[in-house]
């Protein structure tokens, strides 16, 4: 490694420090399972949040992915994103209602996952008409 003079060098090392520390691989925070469940039930018992309630956004999205699903362009591996919408607005619901609640990003797309997979199976079952 090259050296340079006393005040050239400590700016050499400092901008190589910062390169490695840019480096570092940031870990995720994992998934709580139950405070996704919460999240999930919290939607289904709020009346504009559930998508089997009144209108609001819950049955918006739910008729969105159902007319996805009528029409064969579903993406089960893209449906969790338009259910996050929906559990954005659920933290910020619970946070306001409940207890100030920080929830992380792992967290909430697993909560948005259930979301998916049970309008799916739902909608298998017959329980949403398109």
């Amino acid at each position: 490694m090259k050296r340079y003079s006393k005040p050239i060098q400590k700016l050499v090392d400092r901008a190589t420090r910062a390169q490695k520390a840019k480096r570092v691989v940031r870990h995720r925070e994992s998934a709580d399972r139950e405070a996704a469940r919460e999240l999930v039930l919290y939607i289904d018992n709020t009346s504009g949040l559930s998508p089997w309630g009144p209108p609001g956004l819950g049955p918006n999205i739910a008729r969105n992915v159902a007319q996805k699903l009528a029409s064969g362009k579903y993406d089960r591996d893209k449906a969790p994103a338009a259910w996050l919408y929906l559990v954005r607005e659920a933290v910020r619901g619970y946070s306001r209602e409940i207890a100030p609640i920080r929830v992380a990003p792992a967290t909430r797309e697993l909560a948005a996952t259930m979301l998916a997979r049970d309008f799916e199976a739902r909608h298998r079952a017959g329980d949403w008409k398109s």
